[in-house]
């Protein structure tokens, strides 16, 4: 499974850093995963009892025909927050993933 993950909510970012993060998002928006998968809207689930900073999240996932699966989370708040991912689908190459900072591939 692939996953990106963007900057923290409210750092200003340069041109150049701005150009290479659309450039890069929009390689990602050409795989065929993406024009050829199918989508669903995932759950984010609350990380521990009373942290209620889940709901700043929303997340998709599109899994293709060849079976390659990406997931998208993005946090929306300009705070930072923590939430459990909820898939409907594992496999034994999945891997829990923790993120903060610019865009970057993590192929688990």
């Amino acid at each position: 499974m692939s996953v990106w993950r963007t900057g923290l909510a409210g750092q200003r970012i340069s041109r150049t850093n701005a150009r290479n993060f659309y450039d890069r998002l929009l390689a990602v928006l050409r795989q065929p995963v993406v024009r050829d998968g199918q989508w669903q809207l995932l759950e984010c689930a609350s990380a521990w009892e009373e942290n209620w900073t889940s709901d700043c999240f929303l997340a998709s996932a599109w899994q293709g025909p060849d079976d390659k699966r990406l997931l998208l989370a993005v946090n929306y708040a300009p705070n930072q927050s923590q939430c459990w991912i909820l898939t409907a689908v594992k496999s034994p190459t999945e891997r829990s993933h923790t993120f903060c900072g610019g865009l970057k591939e993590c192929v688990g």
